[in-house]
């Protein structure tokens, strides 16, 4: 590469140092070198990868291009491969006591954990369980009870995980079925180097390169080679575990001592001579040191620094062999074909690999393997667990106090394994990170890359730990990038300042936790383990962010009780009552969807024929289907037309042109009744053509989704007889019913009951025809709900009806149908919520204006929304156009309706000046007629306004009752008019819930100029 053309971000991106100040001639360019000390040298580029020299063998390793961290995780997982799918997160009880841990250690344990209600999932059993250390035993004796205490753990829910050793002795009956099924060890290079004095002391191995080595069993043992290309290795490991699995019904594994470990190598007086109580005094594995190249790299690891500041025995023959505390260097894997020098490091996970398919087998079940090479990532934080030995027991439930503050902690993290588990999926498709460090998501904010002791789970979840003993409070950093949430006991729920904070913490609380703004986490009521809580209710928790303003929730029929109206399903939506209280302190309110359908089987059936409600009916008795009638007594022997909707059974529609007026007034004590329990404010009356489900169909197709619909009958009218059901034209739903939606079954493609009521039904207690009042029964509808919504709760309310949804809220709710689809609301992703923020903090700033002209229009009719030849009919090309709009006469909008536009070409009139009021020229005149503007996705669409125009707006809030305490504003563009900022007089006529305030004076505060368009603010009065 020539060095002209080399920068610094070129010389990283190739896993080099930069230096401006040095040259090395090594290296093609003269300030970019390796790193030294490393035991490899660059030689050379080739293609996407360095070329690394080392003892005459050269390595290629791929580097990933520029990019964020996500994006070299994700070329990293692109080489290696993802992680595994593992299974959710347990708690785990590790009793590690070497030489003294029993069964009724363990019982008393676990009777502990339950007595103080500490969550756990996996109880692990460390080497003690063994006979003598060895692998696939059990100890008859101290562990007699063993299978028995599986069994109980299996019925309470929980696993059983234990602890196996590489390695094997040569004395044992599996060593002898290892050898029938060919599997191979660890073997030294030459027979020269087989240390003949050991070897001779096991016939099994006598005459064999299999490398011993001392480990916790009383005799030598060797480590199985994982890396044996023929498999044998693997299926006889395989056969070891199934054989076990048969008399210790375990769930997991846990591969210890995987580097593998020798205990003393090269060691003359090896420590285990020193406990000779539980170990025979067997010689160590000596390597042969001063004629290897491979034992004496031009490094030091970090196993061989601690091992020399403080780990090294006196009499250790050196400070810088690799083989200290493992195998020879010079030892062969792979059935001979590699050094253990070159495969050391990944040992362990070939023998995760083969156990991880051993487990499935053995259990039938994904099962776990927790491999100790990995351990501190994926383990370290998830285990209770400690080394025991001569020590006071430390295990969670060992002192009241202690267990109180684990059990507060873990039931935290069971609560929130669901969001845990969504991240370790992420991680298994994707590749990526679950627990991650603070720069990974605010890589811009420097004082992250310094931050090593605080954490993320994921991007939503910052945890801020306490590590010295005996705090009561700890000082982190919560990056201003992002607004955050305490989740902890310290004003749980609160904005907390970003920046630098202390925070309490005295034992007695969580550790700090919060969730990140704009934040959805999923979470679980938690149990005592996770089969426990699998079965309790799911929540979320929502922390808002985006600052995307909203006034209203609206709930689909989800809520109901099997979707029966005047209901909340009091299991999934207990909290209901409390969300709706909380809404309002939020100055936001609640909607709930209702079907006009009532099933004649519930309370306010009942309560209907008490107060002389009536319902559609047949013509007469003739028509009524008598073996669907027959099915209900409430309906028996009545002409009630009853059909099929989303409730489980059938129902019936109210006949809201009942002239008498008894079902409006039933209907309102229906809503009055259920506002008692849940404290909605508007209602969104859905259904109501009235919608029948599959009218006329012989199989309906909610029969295939019987999951949650009953296989009832839909409605079949009476079509050959009927002079109503054909007509001589087609509706426009008919054409689509024919074009698009017919199912295959449908007896006819133009009656005019399809999908609706027979026009043979009456209305008005007989006086009309579904015919005559089909169109106008979703309008009675609603004129009797707004009503009933004045009276329960006491204001005017709102209701929106399905009649009209597509002129009147087609485009002011945030809305789709999302079943079995991915979520779609503005705040599911960071760059659609960013223009959701934008477009609806538009919207709500130019409220005021909106509402005058809605005000203006109930009094003096007229259009909110118009097209351009409305207000321009004498120019022609405002004709044709169909997709530009004004809202009023004075603001011009020019939506993009393309996918993936970047810019959009519209007409403004040239019969007026236009101001641009959107990011691009602010405030700038424009220029009239065909044009076409920017409108990338981070900007607004294009909005101008008319010349000769004064518009009321208001600085917005994240709702309309935040923003109505703000002051207004008043945007002047100037048409032939001049302003000399001295003053102005203007009523204007604005919204306070339950009366009209009239202003027509005002303080004057501020007078702005923005080009030629000027902007006056005063005070709310």
């Amino acid at each position: 590469m020539d060095p002209k053309l080399l920068t610094e971000k070129i010389c990283l991106s190739y896993g080099c140092l930069w230096d401006d100040t040095i040259a090395d001639n090594n290296i093609s360019a003269p300030s970019c070198y390796f790193p030294p000390n490393t035991g490899y040298i660059v030689d050379g580029v080739q293609g996407d990868s360095t070329i690394l020299k080392k003892d005459s063998n050269s390595i290629q390793c791929p580097y990933g291009k520029d990019g964020d961290e996500f994006e070299i995780l994700r070329f990293t997982v692109k080489e290696i491969g993802a992680g595994l799918h593992i299974v959710i997160e347990p708690i785990n009880a590790k009793r590690s006591v070497p030489n003294g841990g029993n069964y009724d250690n363990m019982t008393e344990t676990m009777r502990n954990f339950y007595n103080y209600g500490i969550p756990i999932d996996v109880v692990t059993l460390d080497i003690d369980y063994m006979d003598k250390y060895k692998d696939f035993t059990f100890d008859k004796k101290n562990w007699s009870g063993l299978p028995a205490l599986t069994e109980k753990l299996h019925n309470l829910g929980l696993k059983l995980e234990v602890v196996l050793d590489p390695g094997v002795e040569p004395t044992t009956d599996g060593w002898k079925r290892a050898q029938s099924m060919d599997a191979s060890f660890v073997e030294w290079a030459s027979q020269d180097l087989v240390p003949k004095h050991l070897q001779e002391k096991y016939p099994l191995v006598k005459d064999s390169k299999i490398m011993l080595y001392a480990s916790w069993p009383d005799f030598h043992v060797a480590a199985p080679d994982f890396l044996d290309p023929l498999g044998k290795t693997a299926k006889w490991w395989a056969s070891e575990l199934e054989k076990f699995h048969e008399s210790v019904d375990f769930d997991a594994i846990w591969l210890d001592l995987n580097e593998p470990s020798s205990f003393s190598t090269n060691v003359k007086i090896p420590w285990f001579w020193k406990n000779l109580k539980w170990h025979s005094k067997i010689k160590p594995l000596f390597c042969p040191l001063n004629n290897s190249k491979l034992e004496i790299p031009p490094y030091r690891t970090v196993s061989l620094y601690w091992w020399e500041i403080k780990g090294r025995p006196k009499d250790s023959p050196a400070t810088n062999f690799l083989s200290s505390k493992t195998l020879c260097m010079e030892g062969r894997t792979g059935r001979g074909k590699h050094t253990v020098y070159d495969t050391h490091n990944i040992y362990g996970l070939f023998e995760a690999m083969a156990s991880s398919e051993a487990v499935k087998k053995a259990t039938g079940k994904r099962g776990l393997v927790v491999a100790r090479f990995v351990v501190i990532p994926t383990t370290k934080y998830t285990h209770f667990r400690n080394h025991n030995h001569g020590e006071d027991e430390k295990d969670p439930a060992q002192w009241e106090s202690v267990a109180i503050v684990s059990r507060k902690s873990n039931l935290f993290r069971y609560r929130h394994l669901p969001y845990l588990y969504s991240l370790l999926f992420s991680a298994s498709i994707k590749g990526g990170t679950v627990i991650r460090p603070l720069f990974f998501e605010f890589p811009e904010d420097l004082i992250t890359w310094n931050i090593n002791f605080e954490f993320l789970w994921g991007s939503k979840m910052l945890v801020m730990p306490v590590v010295y003993p005996g705090a009561e409070n700890v000082t982190g950093y919560l990056p201003p990038n992002a607004k955050w949430f305490s989740l902890y006991d310290y004003n749980y729920g609160s904005l907390v300042k970003s920046g630098y904070n202390t925070f309490p913490t005295p034992v007695e609380f969580l550790i700090p936790v919060f969730i990140r703004g704009g934040s959805i986490i999923p979470r679980q009521r938690p149990g005592m383990t996770t089969v426990e809580s699998r079965k309790n209710e799911f929540q979320l928790v929502i922390a808002p962010d985006y600052g995307i303003p909203i006034d209203v929730v609206t709930l689909d029929i989800d809520y109901m009780d099997k979707y029966k109206g005047f209901t909340f399903d009091k299991k999934n939506w207990s909290g209901l009552p409390a969300l709706a209280e909380k809404l309002h302190s939020l100055g936001l309110k609640l909607e709930i969807v209702l079907d006009p359908g009532v099933e004649p089987t519930t309370d306010g059936w009942k309560r209907a024929q008490s107060m002389d409600a009536s319902f559609i009916e047949w013509a007469s008795q003739d028509f009524v289907p008598k073996q669907l009638q027959e099915q209900y007594p409430f309906t028996k022997n009545s002409k009630v037309m009853l059909y099929a909707s989303w409730p489980e059974f059938h129902v019936a529609a109210p006949d809201f042109l009942d002239p008498s007026g008894k079902t409006a007034k039933w209907w309102t004590s229906e809503l009055e009744r259920f506002h008692e329990s849940v404290a909605f404010d508007s209602i969104w009356l859905d259904v109501n053509e009235p919608s029948s489900f599959a009218t006329n169909e012989k199989i309906p197709w909610f029969w295939s989704t019987s999951k949650w619909h009953s296989e009832i009958k839909p409605l079949f009218c009476q079509l050959n007889q009927s002079k109503l059901e054909i007509p001589p034209y087609r509706t426009v739903s008919m054409f689509w019913w024919e074009n698009e939606d017919r199912p295959g079954d449908s007896s006819a493609t133009n009656f005019l009951s399809t999908k609706t009521l027979c026009m043979e039904g009456r209305a008005g207690r007989g006086q009309h025809t579904i015919y005559d009042t089909h169109n106008i029964y979703g309008l009675y509808e609603a004129m009797a709900s707004s009503e009933a919504i004045k009276r329960a709760t006491g204001k005017r309310g709102l209701v929106m009806a399905r009649f009209v949804v597509i002129p009147t809220t087609k485009y002011t709710h945030f809305r789709n149908h999302n079943h079995g689809k991915v979520e779609k609301d503005p705040a599911q992703w960071v760059s659609v919520a960013k223009a959701s923020r934008k477009a609806n903090l538009f919207r709500y700033r130019h409220l005021p204006y909106l509402y005058s002209l809605h005000f203006s229009s109930s009094i003096k009719g007229g259009t909110v929304i118009r097209p351009l030849f409305f207000e321009f009919p004498e120019d022609p090309i405002t004709w044709n156009i169909n997709f530009e709009f004004l809202w009023g006469s004075k603001m011009l909008i020019l939506p993009v309706v393309y996918p993936g536009a970047t810019t959009v070409s519209g007409y403004l009139p040239t019969k007026a000046k236009w101001f641009s009021l959107y990011d691009y020229n602010y405030g700038g005149l424009v220029k009239s007629g065909n044009n076409t503007f920017p409108a990338s996705v981070e900007f607004l669409i294009p909005v101008f306004v008319r010349g000769g125009s004064i518009i009321p707006r208001q600085r917005s809030g994240m709702t309309t009752v935040e923003s109505r305490k703000n002051e207004f504003q008043l945007l002047i563009a100037p048409d032939t008019i001049q302003l000399d900022g001295r003053g102005i007089n203007e009523k204007l006529e604005l919204d306070r819930e339950n009366h009209i305030l009239n202003i027509t004076s005002m303080h004057l505060i501020d007078l702005n100029k923005n080009g030629p368009v000027w902007m006056l603010t005063w005070n709310n009065l």
